[in-house]
């Protein structure tokens, strides 16, 4: 049976103080065994302290204090593209200056930030040039955690922070349990907040997306980066967001992933469809490229999507039209080629942004995708798009390039066209139509159905047909809470 090993760091001060470490066992077995070894025969004890670089590393474990001690033999390198210095409290071996393609038997030391200048391998798994002079490579073998069995190494930060060169250590005590048994180190923590899940059954999803989130972080070239933690103890994660649907019985989940400018380059992977749900995803004015993974459509609550500023290539995915509740979509900057696809007409009914612009697109542009559907900004100048814009295209703000509407479209709103947002009411002019190009849409709506109305209360509306009149009767205008929106009419 596999089991757990961790190191409990007493150090000889009063009141005693405590650093507990999960040494990964698994994964850098033969420095883990001999640590272990050390530590049971009472090597490290009564040990200094004798470097403490701060605000990255303390260093210990050298029986002569001077930094070129040990127990008289070297240890090879054992490194894994899952074992990295990618937080605080990363345990690891320091190196042998004789021998910098060999790890010191005896000497470790503690990060006190991330520091992946220190791995052995880069973030797509490859090793490092371990023999360059001006790359030192370590072996990490274990990371502190808050608690085994009952003793508390929750301070181990504070700890850490006020160690000094020549502090002692007493002993260091091995601890070995059956796998899983120790809840304290098997705690995430809330991805942003640094809150600890204690409870990891009813926060399935949000270990679920964090697990996903660090198979991805280690496949992405350039990943460094990211401080997104190998197990999940991080205070904060670059990039993530956290929080709960505002449906009442939703656990927390990482509905956000917000990356750009971070120099990430490779293709988008796929993994990215497994967090479902997300409500954003920004990758842009990165190096990514390849082409947009279809799986992408299966975000159903996706609401801005942001691929924008990449080496992006290939057509746009049909299956982005899955995306019902998206009001986001920038794909601008590329080098993405075919038409546009018509099904990209059942993303949300009111969009912020639509922004295709300077790729390769040709064809026309669908009527589905316009049709019934108001835009803020819409862009597509700089492609070799042709044809005309459906006259149906109801946008805020339109660049349109070279384009013109079909036939005749309708002639521009004029301030005096339309009434106050908070009302088409209260007979204050809008002075500003442009922003609201909804209310536009709702108003000459109701101006066609007037005069197809009848029966008797016809005459008591007073629907204008210059709507410059002070009171709509029967007509309820409200703005719509959901991110910012533009008043509409609602009743």
């Amino acid at each position: 049976m596999d089991l757990d090993y961790y190191a409990v760091i007493r150090l000889d001060k009063e009141p005693e103080q405590v650093i507990v470490v999960k040494l990964f066992a698994k994964r850098a077995t033969e420095t883990v065994n001999n640590f272990v070894v050390l530590a049971r025969s009472g090597f490290y004890d009564g040990l200094d302290f004798h470097e403490v670089i701060g605000g990255l590393l303390v260093k210990t474990g050298d029986p002569t204090g001077t930094g070129s001690g040990g127990p008289g033999y070297t240890l090879p390198h054992e490194f894994h593209p899952e074992l990295r210095h990618d937080g605080a409290g990363i345990v690891a071996m320091a190196n042998d200056d004789t021998a910098p393609t060999s790890a010191h038997a005896s000497q470790f030391y503690i990060a006190l930030a991330p520091a992946p200048h220190l791995d052995g391998m880069n973030i797509d798994g490859t090793s490092r040039d371990c023999d360059a002079s001006e790359v030192s490579c370590h072996t990490v073998f274990g990371k502190t955690i808050k608690q085994v069995q009952s003793i508390d190494g929750s301070n181990w930060a504070q700890h850490l922070a006020e160690i000094k060169i020549g502090d002692t250590i007493r002993e260091i005590d091995i601890i070995v349990l059956p796998p899983g048994t120790n809840a304290a180190a098997n705690e995430l923590y809330d991805c942003a907040s640094g809150s600890a899940v204690t409870d990891a059954v009813s926060h399935a999803d949000l270990v679920k997306d964090c697990n996903v989130l660090l198979g991805i972080k280690h496949k992405l070239a350039g990943g460094e980066a990211l401080n997104w933690s190998d197990d999940l103890t991080m205070t904060l994660w670059g990039g993530i967001v956290v929080w709960d649907s505002e449906v009442s019985d939703a656990k927390p989940r990482v509905r956000g992933v917000s990356i750009p400018g971070m120099g990430l380059s490779g293709p988008i992977h796929a993994e990215f469809a497994e967090l479902d749900g997300l409500f954003v995803l920004d990758l842009s004015v990165n190096n990514f490229e390849g082409t947009i993974p279809s799986e992408l459509g299966e975000l159903s609550d996706l609401v801005m999507l942001d691929l924008s500023a990449n080496n992006l290539s290939g057509e746009i995915p049909a299956e982005l039209g899955n995306l019902a509740s998206l009001a986001g979509l920038s794909l601008a900057h590329n080098s993405l080629t075919g038409e546009i696809p018509p099904e990209l007409g059942q993303i949300y009914e009111y969009v912020e942004f639509f922004v295709l612009d300077h790729n390769m697109l040709t064809g026309e542009v669908p009527v589905e995708l316009v049709d019934g559907r108001i835009f803020d900004v819409f862009a597509i100048e700089g492609n070799q798009i042709t044809g005309c814009i459906p006259t149906e295209l109801e946008a805020s703000e339109a660049h349109l390039g070279d384009l013109e509407f079909c036939g005749e479209s309708e002639p521009p709103v004029t301030a005096v066209d339309l009434k106050d947002p908070e009302g088409c009411t209260n007979g204050i002019v809008v002075p500003e139509p442009e922003l609201n190009p909804g209310l536009v849409h709702d108003c000459r709506v109701l101006l066609e159905i007037e005069p197809a109305l009848v029966g008797d209360s016809v005459g008591q509306l007073d629907w204008s047909t210059q709507l410059e009149i002070g009171e709509w009767v029967g007509v309820s205008v409200e703005v719509d809470d959901i991110n910012d929106g533009p008043a509409r009419v609602v009743q």
